[in-house]
């Protein structure tokens, strides 16, 4: 199959050109999705009084009960605000806490969220701990735009009809390339068995069509000097008879006066 493939020049450009136009089209698809604009419905502010009063809550809470606090906030904040915020909680030394697991780390720290949206820092200390906690509420910045959104739900047609519209570029594409390509060959191999008789017809003007004319043109003279030289053989061949011809009469007419004189003349 693989030999096949690399013995057809058309199946190589359309195999080539399909996935390129794949290639593309996923790379447009990704583009669009990762910087397409967010849009948020709701306001930052609408989150300060909620991030006050949940470090007020959690100062009176002890650290295991706090991811239930959590769980029941990120659940009101996905309803009433379509998730369009999320809430970070840190170690006195800046570093992120897992909401599910407060003792996991999530390996990021406090300056990692300056560029974004978020309401102001609210320090607390939980009932049961020996160190201050720090949370806020910020913009999600991983919520899905409605471009990003509307071309997931695409996705699947839109998948169908890139492998359609691929592969039919695709295959005008290796047809409109190696057509004249495969006619300049055939011109070529007639020409490999002396046959001048056809000329290449490309109907094109670029490159390949300049090939096609100059095929043709190499083809007439080739044509031209061929019946020259048939035309100079013959005439050789003809010369080369008469010289033979003349030859054997000079043969013939010494050898019948050797003969005479070989003969002894008889006196009456």
């Amino acid at each position: 199959m693989i030999r096949k493939i690399k013995s057809k020049l058309a199946v190589k450009l359309f195999i080539l050109t399909a996935v390129l136009l794949v290639a593309c089209c996923m790379m447009t698809y990704l583009f669009l999705s990762w910087f397409a604009p967010k849009v948020y419905n709701y306001d930052l502010s609408d989150m300060e009084l909620l991030a006050s009063e949940l470090s007020q809550a959690l100062s009176n809470e002890n650290i295991e009960t706090a991811t239930i606090w959590f769980e029941d906030m990120n659940k009101f904040i996905e309803e009433s605000y379509e998730n369009e915020f999320v809430i970070h909680l840190f170690q006195y030394n800046g570093e992120e806490l897992n909401l599910q697991d407060i003792n996991i780390l999530t390996g990021k720290k406090n300056t990692a969220y300056e560029g974004i949206d978020k309401t102001k820092q609210y320090t607390f200390r939980f009932y049961d701990a020996d160190s201050d906690y720090t949370l806020f509420i910020s913009r999600n910045t991983e919520k899905n735009s409605y471009v990003a959104e509307a071309l997931n739900k695409a996705l699947p047609t839109l998948g169908i009809m890139i492998g359609i519209v691929s592969s039919g570029i695709a295959f005008f594409y290796s047809w409109y390339i190696t057509t004249p390509i495969k006619r300049v060959s055939e011109s070529a191999r007639r020409m490999a068995e002396l046959d001048f008789n056809d000329t290449c017809k490309c109907g094109r003007i670029d490159e390949l069509g300049v090939l096609a004319e100059s095929l043709n043109s190499l083809s007439g003279k080739l044509s031209i000097t061929l019946t020259e030289l048939q035309s100079a053989n013959m005439k050789l061949q003809s010369d080369i008879e008469k010289e033979w011809k003349l030859e054997r009469q000079r043969l013939e007419f010494f050898s019948a006066v050797s003969h005479e004189l070989k003969t002894p003349i008889t006196i009456i």
